[in-house]
């Protein structure tokens, strides 16, 4: 029968790291039988191993996509089929352009049909075979990008629309190739099917919209706002398919979703610059700020590799939106009578727009220089552009309201804030501060000295007496931070 105390001091002994040695030394020296320390001993290493975890077998690791193509096992037999298929597509391609002016309707059909037809016999016998799944892959593919070149020739030998290539004509091919792309999803089993179905998914919901009479992106800001919906629908849903362990699909619904936003987007800025539409801008800045709020959900969640379309496209928005409130005083017209009374209003109020626009992209760097501390590292990475642009855009905007004629008030602010640019960026630890800084006073010094001073000496000599005293200020400076404030280590 074991001691109970001597089981006790014998567990508590090992669980503070003392060896068996340390131990039974020290339980002799009191005294305790060599039978009852070792019995204690034995029981005590029992009861840890019956305690310790049973080892767990790791998780199965990811599985590696039978069809991905690894430059490195490719084989020479490999490499002259995709070659061999490239050149008989090119083939196929440049015959079929020489003599189709010469064809009737049918041979057209056909010049398209047995291609295909080729493909899909050889990419489906080889697919379901034992050892060509990936070179059946390859039929198929080929095969179903012959499909909307197919039905298009199909449909416009045969007159089934009354137009070629309408809105109806092109939505019915758009449908088929869907359907056609998204069966072979399950069929095939293929990465790429992903890709072309929820690609010609994006030209079906364009070409069903133009069907019930919206008009094309190029005549309407109004088809834009309407692209934007299933592109970012695309966006957000790529996490969606990530979680139910389709990873393929999910990035390409990232990728084709930040694609197709890239286009209404471009379209509505060019909207609010060239027909003075304020309001899209407006609008365009909250589209940014929520874009950006998705990029730092998907980061919260640890989908890193979906969150940098979001940050970067939200960054982009909201730059050129205030660029684009700024930059004509749009910003600061709602708080006037009129619009520029007198020039010198005109002057101030866009560059005053601009000061503020500067400011808040101060702001916005400052801010995302703070998000490295939540753990939101892509979101941090957006520090250094707003950190450029908001001293640039700052100090810019109080050169520009200085200009046009003697104006000592803005001069002296711009003297001051670059000042307060170069010293902040101690603080900071900001290059860009430093270098906006001293650049912007550099301008103000030739400013100044061209403005005032023109071709009289005393402002050489008044500029060099003050770099003498600005030298000496901080060599003086420097002797008593060390001599009063430098603590001396012991």
């Amino acid at each position: 029968m074991v001691n109970k105390k001597i089981s006790a001091y014998v567990q508590k002994s090992l669980a503070g790291g003392y060896n068996p040695e340390q131990i039974s030394a020290a339980l002799s020296d009191q005294g305790w039988s060599s039978t009852e320390i070792n019995e204690a001993l034995l029981k005590a290493q029992e009861t840890i191993q019956q305690k310790s975890p049973e080892s767990v077998a790791p998780p199965a690791p990811p599985k590696t996509s039978a069809y991905n193509i690894d430059i490195k096992s490719l084989s020479a037999s490999q490499i002259l089929l995709y070659l061999g298929a490239l050149i008989v597509i090119l083939a196929g391609i440049i015959y079929i352009s020489i003599n189709w002016s010469q064809w009737g309707s049918t041979a057209r059909i056909l010049a398209i049909a047995l291609p295909l037809l080729t493909c899909y016999g050889a990419g489906i016998s080889m697919f379901f075979g034992s050892q060509h799944k990936q070179q059946g892959g390859v039929f198929l593919v080929v095969g179903a990008l012959l499909f909307p070149l197919f039905l298009s020739v199909l449909f416009k030998e045969l007159e089934i629309f009354d137009k070629s290539f309408n809105d109806d004509f092109n939505l019915t091919i758009s449908l088929l190739s869907f359907a056609l792309y998204f069966a072979s999803s399950f069929i095939f089993r293929l990465p790429i099917w992903s890709f072309l179905y929820l690609t010609v998914g994006m030209f079906v919901y364009y070409f069903t919209l133009k069907v019930i009479g919206i008009q094309s992106i190029t005549e309407d800001p109004l088809m834009a706002w309407l692209l934007l919906i299933p592109s970012t629908a695309y966006l957000l849903s790529s996490w969606l398919y990530d979680k139910a362990d389709h990873k393929d699909a999910g990035y390409h619904s990232y990728l084709v979703g930040a694609l197709f936003i890239l286009i209404p987007l471009v379209k509505l800025f060019l909207e609010a610059i060239t027909y003075n539409k304020s309001h899209f801008a407006w609008i365009l800045l909250v589209l940014g700020i929520a874009y950006f709020i998705f990029g730092i959900l998907y980061e919260k969640k640890e989908f890193k590799k979906y969150c940098r379309a979001p940050y970067l496209i939200g960054a982009v928005l909201i730059f050129l939106s205030l660029l684009r409130l700024a930059i004509d005083g749009t910003l600061l017209e709602g708080f006037t009578d009129s619009k520029y009374e007198k020039y010198d209003d005109g002057v101030n109020i866009i560059g005053w727009s601009n000061v503020i626009v500067g400011v808040i992209y101060l702001t916005i760097g400052h801010v995302a220089e703070k998000m490295g501390n939540f753990q939101l590292h892509e979101a941090r990475k957006y520090k250094g552009f707003f950190n450029l642009v908001g001293p640039l855009w700052t100090l810019g905007a109080i050169y520009f309201l200085g200009l046009f004629g003697q104006k000592p008030a803005y001069e002296t602010l711009l003297l001051i804030a670059s000042l307060a640019f170069i010293f902040g960026s101690i603080p900071k630890m900001s290059r860009p501060y430093l270098i906006t800084g001293t650049f912007f006073l550099i301008v103000y010094i030739f400013s100044i000295g061209g403005e005032y001073f023109q071709n009289q000496v005393g402002w050489p000599i008044t500029l060099f007496l003050a770099g003498l005293a600005s030298m000496g200020t901080s060599i003086a400076v420097e002797k008593i931070r060390r001599k009063y404030f430098t603590v001396t280590k012991t």
